[in-house]
């Protein structure tokens, strides 16, 4: 079984396929974009990171510039469609 590590990293690699270089993503962006998947509000998250708003949102800009995406409901449809190329490698089908 896989750990968590590897099912963030393929996921975090799907989201963001075609739309920026593997190696120029920030995990922190990453992170906000798992967080908007998971319905946790801003205020929510930043609370939770010890962070603030305002650096959740520019996180949140950053996954926007990178995946051509305009609006939380963009990121979310274009994450979702990313995820659905995974869902072999959750079912052990790799």
């Amino acid at each position: 079984m896989a750990d968590s590590a590897d099912v963030e990293n393929k996921i975090i690699d799907a989201i963001y396929r075609g739309a920026c270089d593997y190696e120029e993503l920030k995990r922190a962006a990453a992170k906000v974009v798992e967080a908007v998947l998971e319905g946790i509000p801003l205020k929510d998250y930043a609370d939770r990171e010890g962070i603030s708003v305002s650096t959740v949102k520019f996180h949140l800009k950053t996954a926007f510039d990178r995946t051509g995406s305009r609006s939380q409901a963009d990121l979310v449809r274009r994450a979702l469609l990313a995820l659905n190329d995974l869902g072999p490698y959750f079912l052990g089908k790799d």
